[in-house]
């Protein structure tokens, strides 16, 4: 048996003791109670610095620590639990668990943050077009999420040719409404329309970054629409119209929007249909063609309603409704170079519909010669398997980056709203690369915007982080309720986003 000196045995115990609550230093007193912080709930801007968040507690702590970490940028003061900074990356809501601790004890609490999207700092000149005939527009906005004025707002100055124009000062987001007469554009407080660009022009209520009467928008963007279908369930509003009208609406739209790409979720046709064959699809020879395949019918309005080619690619996933072969297509106005398909789920069940999920992929070469990949995708509902199927969309995305695309986007219903923890992996580097969301990224003030019946966002259009894409305008179109932003014709909204690509 080794023998301790006395002396050392002593000052041990003399330890144990102080370790229990003897007075002396400076993290010896009791533990910590009673944290809180000025603001628990910050809303914050990316590259913007923000106003220190300071914390309070009872009794002296040694050490604060954060738990995850704070996002980029933001920094959280070991000794004092101050947290300050200037956010690097925009970023959903998070929570984080500030623990506050001495040699006593420690205390926590839960700290949210959201960091906004910066939005574009500018003059915001709105060109409005008056479809009704009113002959005279008043404008009502706000600026960075600021108070409404009173109605019925500003007079704009008559352009000529049915459009109206005011310039809105220097701001980074700008929300919209229009009035004339009895009449408003958009017809609820809550469906107002959002910018953050310096020039818009708004017709048919669609936003558009160039004046939509001049042609063709800039060579330069992109314009994507996701919407989910619903197959053959939902009508049109008001409530007796028939699938045929609905899809005649969705044509329409697309024409008008000037879309290079449409992403399209539960679009389906009827198993017992006749096998047809068309030479703007693209799908699998074990997939056959029918005659009420929705792509199908949508690519025929679009050429014989409107004069525009867009072909499109297709497969199905599972039966809907039993009777469905219900998929997901993209059409597109421009050449497909390449298109595949897979399922992202761990069931492959035709007979599965809430497990079997399947996404598309279309590569296109654009004007100018640069190539896109274009992917539209139905993913399930939140928990282990959407991670799952979110990292298998990520790893198969990385894969036909191999085709020299410039940027790869990916759209469509994934049944996981805004800030949920299947949208955070996304948004994060957690079991793949990194995505944006476009929509929030051109209209910061649009994060919780609701894209489905029930008031959650959960279709949405992200790109690589990387891909050097600049997301000019976003907007919610289809809306329920509103037939100036489009009507309901399904039980999800559109939403319609326009890119810049980089150089």
């Amino acid at each position: 048996m080794r023998l301790v000196p006395a002396p050392v045995v002593a000052l041990a115990l003399c330890g144990l003791a102080c370790a229990a609550g003897c007075g002396g230093g400076p993290g010896d007193g009791p533990a910590p109670e009673a944290l809180a912080y000025a603001t628990p709930a910050a809303e914050y801007t990316q590259g913007v610095a923000i106003a220190p968040n300071p914390a309070t507690l009872t009794n002296t702590a040694t050490t604060f620590t954060a738990t995850p970490a704070l996002p980029a940028g933001l920094l959280l003061d070991a000794a004092t639990g101050l947290v300050s900074g200037t956010p690097a990356v925009a970023q959903g809501r998070t929570t984080h668990t500030i623990t506050a601790a001495n040699r006593a004890g420690a205390t926590t609490a839960t700290l949210s943050i959201l960091v906004r999207p910066p939005g574009h700092l500018s003059e915001k000149v709105v060109h409005f077009h008056d479809d009704a005939g009113w002959g005279a527009v008043s404008l009502l906005f706000r600026t960075d999420d600021g108070p409404w004025p009173a109605p019925p707002g500003v007079a704009m100055t008559d352009e000529g040719g049915g459009w109206f124009r005011h310039v809105i000062p220097q701001s980074r987001t700008a929300e919209l409404a229009f009035s004339g007469g009895a009449g408003r554009v958009p017809s609820l407080a809550a469906n107002t329309l959002r910018t953050s660009w310096e020039e818009v022009w708004i017709r048919g209520g669609l936003l558009f970054t160039a004046d939509p009467d001049a042609g063709p928008g800039p060579s330069s963007e992109l314009t994507i629409l996701t919407l989910n279908l619903h197959t053959y369930q939902e009508l049109q509003e008001p409530s007796g119209g028939s699938q045929a009208a609905k899809l005649d609406r969705v044509a329409a739209a697309i024409a008008a929007s000037g879309a290079d790409f449409v992403a399209l979720q539960e679009c389906a046709q009827r198993a017992g249909a006749a096998v047809i064959t068309d030479p703007r699809a693209h799908l699998r020879a074990a997939e056959p063609l029918r005659a009420d395949n929705m792509a199908f019918l949508l690519s025929q309005r679009l050429q014989e309603g409107h004069g525009l080619a867009y072909d499109y690619a297709w497969s199905w996933a599972h039966y809907g409704f039993t009777i469905y072969e219900e998929g997901v297509a993209i059409l597109t106005r421009h050449p497909i170079d390449a298109f595949d398909d897979t399922y992202v789920s761990t069931s492959t069940s035709t007979g599965d519909p809430l497990g079997a999920r399947k996404v598309i992929h279309v590569s296109s070469t654009l004007p100018g010669g640069r190539v896109v990949n274009l992917f539209s995708a139905h993913l399930s509902f939140g928990g282990p398997e959407q991670d799952r199927q979110l990292d298998a969309l990520r790893g198969w995305m990385a894969a036909k980056a191999g085709n020299g695309a410039v940027a790869s986007i990916v759209a469509g219903d994934f049944n996981m709203d805004q800030g949920s923890g299947g949208y955070l992996r996304m948004t994060s580097s957690a079991g793949g690369d990194r995505h944006v969301d476009a929509y929030w990224l051109a209209n910061p003030e649009g994060y919780a915007d609701a894209t489905i019946l029930g008031g959650q966002r959960i279709d949405h259009v992200f790109f690589g982080a990387g891909d050097g894409l600049t997301p000019l305008t976003g907007q919610v179109y289809f809306r329920a309720g509103d037939a100036a932003l489009g009507g309901r014709v399904s039980d999800h909204a559109g939403v319609i986003v326009r890119l810049r690509l980089g150089q």
